[in-house]
């Protein structure tokens, strides 16, 4: 992804060209077959995060913090109780930037795997406090100090860098950018949204928008714990959803980046460290995620697009809709091939061949049927296809 950051101001944020992702997402291509089998590892970072951290490692130094907080029901007056109010954003202090950029603390007892309680400040962390174009490098080993230094600017808590990379982290959101090379991001949705596989609960189900301010597919819940039958999985236009949604953050942090209007974000979360332990990784500290981020966002979303799209039938989709495509000349000369294929033993390079032979005797003739017939068969990628495949393409242009 080429992302172009022109002069800030006289002081001298000099000019800058991100290159994250540059070659990295280029296989993707709108061939939606390859989301799957070849998921590029080097593009992979966090976007947010919770973390959380032993209160007795921590210094306290906003009261407002150790005040409580009471969630009151708009209708009722009534106080809602932590069972009624699941939301974290909710029940949490917010420090807000006023240009977008939001940060949650919140005081916390949990039990331990020993069965006792601990307290904890856990705090909701998000790559945009790097308040430049490192929000679309995202959160990584490279650049965690910086939002560390954002966090203690804050002045709600103090503690050291050495137990903020080494505390345990939970709803991490993976995220990973390309750009289209290909149609428009409506287009790549309902693409999308074609292959989704048909879940029974209606909560695991994908959701589709493609309105201007809003084009995305989503595939189960944020906060699922059903982490190995559906997990989180999220595709949608990031720069609509910058220019309509993030509109603030947008105006005061990105305003010298040029986004392609055809970037496509792809998120998935991995909720807590049962779920780093189901997907391969014995650890959940900050630390260890951002060392290993490539092979645990690659492992990550292989798992997740797994678990809801159907590749098979994007591909059958592609098949049926070439085959009926052709016409009635090209579904001759296909009729003859498969005949030289299926009894005189050619393989299908050279009864394409042939067949150019057979039916003109002019070299260009021949070179111009050979050329249209090979881009029939290249235009499904025939080689990657089995003999299954191949046979079912040819079936449908006869049928």
């Amino acid at each position: 992804m080429n992302i172009k950051v022109v002069n800030r101001d006289k002081d001298g944020w000099a000019t800058k060209v991100v290159a994250q992702h540059n070659n990295s997402l280029n296989h993707f291509k709108n061939d939606l077959d390859r989301l799957v089998k070849e998921v590029d590892y080097k593009s992979f970072s966090v976007d947010s995060l919770k973390i959380r951290l032993e209160l007795n490692k921590v210094n306290i130094l906003s009261k407002i913090l150790l005040g409580e907080f009471y969630i009151i029901d708009k209708e009722t007056g009534e106080e809602l109780t932590d069972f009624e109010v699941q939301n974290f954003k909710r029940s949490s202090f917010m420090h807000d930037s006023e240009t977008g950029v939001k940060t949650y603390y919140r005081l916390e007892k949990q039990v331990t795997e020993h069965q006792t309680v601990q307290e904890y400040l856990t705090i909701l962390i998000t790559s945009k406090l790097f308040k430049d174009y490192r929000y679309f490098e995202g959160i990584r080993r490279k650049n965690i100090e910086s939002i560390y230094n954002e966090l203690i600017a804050h002045k709600i808590a103090e503690f050291s860098f050495s137990d903020f990379i080494k505390a345990d982290i939970t709803d991490v959101d993976i995220k990973s950018d390309f750009v289209l090379k290909k149609g428009t991001p409506q287009e790549f949705v309902k693409q999308l949204f074609s292959c989704a596989k048909l879940k029974k609960r209606a909560i695991e189900a994908c959701t589709d928008y493609t309105d201007k301010e809003n084009t995305g597919i989503q595939f189960s819940l944020r906060k699922t714990n059903s982490f190995r039958k559906s997990p989180f999985l999220k595709f949608y236009g990031k720069a609509i959803e910058l220019t309509y949604k993030s509109k603030l953050f947008l105006e005061n942090h990105l305003f010298d980046v040029k986004l392609p209007q055809n970037l496509i974000r792809m998120e998935t979360t991995i909720k807590n460290k049962k779920h780093f332990k189901y997907l391969g990784f014995d650890s959940n500290t900050l630390e260890y995620v951002l060392d290993h981020i490539e092979r645990i966002g690659k492992k990550a979303f292989q798992h997740a697009l797994k678990k809801h799209l159907d590749m098979d039938k994007a591909n059958t989709e592609k098949l049926i809709a070439k085959a009926k495509a052709l016409n009635v000349n090209d579904k001759a000369f296909i009729y003859v091939i498969n005949d030289f294929v299926n009894h005189k033993g050619f393989n299908l390079e050279d009864a394409i061949i042939e067949v150019a032979s057979t039916f003109y005797d002019d070299r260009r003739r021949q070179s111009e049927l050979r050329k249209r017939l090979f881009k029939i068969f290249e235009d499904i990628d025939y080689k990657k296809q089995t003999d299954d495949r191949l046979r079912f393409f040819i079936e449908n242009i006869l049928s």
